[in-house]
């Protein structure tokens, strides 16, 4: 009788520590889980890029000091990089950002990329510049980081304005680093 208590009691315990397994399985930030809800996947296999610029709001949630010059975004004037807080009214630019992936597992082919401004001040509208898309390698990887760049034509009006950058991936890894800020200046 006390075997066959013992081994009833023994695959309980089993059973529950199995139990326990599958549902912590979906609970932890380091699996590999989609978090798209029309198809879950719950594999080692499957693996997300994490596109990322270097995005001020981020860092600052993190307490971190952060420069509005950002070392990710430059402009460009006839192929020379310009001053951002030197700029022309009515002038054709190209602003340039530089795109990382934070994932040594999963490339981002086709990562879009936005590129808009507003001019500062509270209730400043969003105006697009343009978007353009990108094939961004796995992190160390040949072609890593990407470049996205766009024409711009400077505001006629002289003031300053915030230039964002914003990286549009659906299933993205870490979608809180994804916006860019150049602060610029047309005098």
């Amino acid at each position: 009788m006390r075997l066959g208590a013992g081994w009833v009691s023994t695959l309980l315990q089993r059973l529950l520590a199995a139990k326990r397994r599958r549902n912590q399985r979906g609970t932890g930030r380091d699996r590999k889980v989609s978090r798209a809800r029309c198809v879950p996947i719950d594999r080692e296999a499957f693996v997300r890029p994490d596109p990322l610029i270097y995005d001020q709001y981020y860092l600052l949630k993190l307490g971190l000091a952060v420069t509005w010059d950002n070392p990710d975004i430059t402009l460009f004037k006839g192929g020379v990089a310009v001053n951002s807080h030197e700029l022309e009214p009515d002038t054709e630019y190209d602003v340039a950002a530089r795109v990382w992936n934070g994932s040594f597992e999963a490339p981002a082919v086709g990562l879009p990329v936005a590129f808009t401004y507003m001019d500062f001040g509270i209730g400043g509208l969003e105006q697009t510049i343009g978007q353009t898309l990108v094939d961004l390698p796995v992190n160390g990887a040949p072609g890593h980081p990407a470049v996205a760049v766009v024409p711009w034509r400077t505001p006629a009006v002289p003031g300053h304005y915030c230039l964002l950058v914003k990286l549009q991936w659906a299933d993205d890894a870490n979608p809180l680093n994804n916006v860019g800020q150049e602060n610029a200046d047309v005098k």
